[in-house]
C-alpha cells in the first residue's frame, strides 16, 4: 500500500483572503490614526498659545502692553513652542482691529494667537486664541492670520 504526504501548507485562496483582511483594516486604521494625531498636535499647539497667551496678560497686568512689548513677548514665549508643534505649524500673531504685525508703542488693545499648518504636513485644521483666551477651532486651513468665525468654518472651542 502506498503512503500519501499531506502537506499542511496554506492553499492560495487562503493567502489572498488573508492579504485582503489586512488592507482593509489598513484602510480603516491609518485615516483614524492621522486624524488621531491631528488632535493631539492641535491640542499641543493650544497649549503653547495659551502659555503665550499668560505671558501676554502678565504685560497688560504691568500695565505695559504696546505693539513692540507684545511682539517681543511672544517671541519669547516662541522660543518654549514645542518642537512638534514649530514643525507642524506656522505660528503667528496679529495686532490691533487690522490684524497688523506687532510693533509699535501705541497701546494695543486687541491681538490674536495663530497656529495654521504647515503646507507641507498634509494637516488642515487651524487654530487662533483672542486676547481675552477664547479659543477657536478651524475645519480648514486659515490663509491669512485674520481671525474667523463660525461662518468660516471656524467655532468657539470650550
Amino acid at each position: 500500500m502506498m503512503q500519501y504526504k499531506h502537506n499542511r501548507g496554506f492553499t492560495l485562496v487562503e493567502i489572498i483572503i488573508a492579504i485582503a483582511i489586512v488592507g482593509i483594516l489598513a484602510v480603516i486604521a491609518i485615516p483614524a490614526y492621522d486624524s488621531y494625531r491631528e488632535k493631539a498636535d492641535l491640542e499641543q499647539a493650544r497649549t503653547n498659545l495659551t502659555t503665550i497667551n499668560q505671558m501676554i496678560a502678565r504685560e497688560k497686568i504691568k500695565g505695559n502692553l504696546t505693539g513692540a512689548t507684545i511682539q517681543n513677548t511672544f517671541n519669547l514665549g516662541l522660543s518654549s513652542v514645542d518642537t512638534n508643534v514649530s514643525a507642524r505649524y506656522d505660528v503667528a500673531i496679529r495686532c490691533g482691529d487690522t490684524h497688523a504685525s506687532c510693533s509699535g508703542n501705541d497701546n494695543i488693545l486687541t491681538y490674536h494667537l495663530f497656529a495654521v499648518p504647515k503646507t507641507t504636513t498634509g494637516r488642515s485644521r487651524s487654530l487662533w486664541i483672542s486676547h481675552v483666551g477664547n479659543t477657536y477651532l478651524c475645519s480648514q486651513r486659515l490663509n491669512s492670520y485674520i481671525p474667523t468665525t463660525n461662518s468660516n468654518g471656524c467655532e468657539l472651542r470650550k
